[in-house]
């Protein structure tokens, strides 16, 4: 798998290579280029080449949100604690209803009464089965 991965990786950078039309020591150094904006920014492969992290400086190379710094942000930013909100939409509804401009209604406190009342306010309605 390793291997393959860095098989594909050199072809990015061959293809690279090719479209700058640089030549042999700057396409050299492309490779290494690489390495040290993986090792250090964590800067993946399509951020390498796509992105054109290649073009940058080291002094915008620090500013630019590469993976590792958006994977770091994303643990600082979610807490362990409330996580489970973002997986259980019924308890982000609860959590945010004053956000969230509509009416809900769960099956598991959902009775005849409550579906008729809810289906009578008119407007769209969404219905998901389980």
């Amino acid at each position: 798998m390793i291997q393959r991965r860095l098989g594909k990786y050199f072809k990015q950078l061959k293809q690279l290579n090719n479209n700058e039309q640089w030549g042999v020591l700057k396409s050299i150094s492309t490779y290494f280029d690489y390495a040290g904006a993986f090792f250090r920014h964590g800067c993946l492969m399509d951020q390498y080449v796509k992105g054109k992290f290649y073009t940058y400086k080291n002094y915008y190379r620090k500013r630019i949100i590469t993976q590792r710094r958006l994977e770091k942000i994303i643990r600082k930013v979610n807490s362990a604690d409330s996580i489970h909100l973002l997986e259980n939409k019924a308890d982000f509804n609860r959590h945010f209803s004053q956000w969230v401009n509509r009416e809900w209604a769960y099956s598991d406190t959902l009775n005849f009464d409550k579906l008729c009342n809810l289906c009578s306010g008119g407007g769209i309605s969404i219905h998901k089965a389980s």
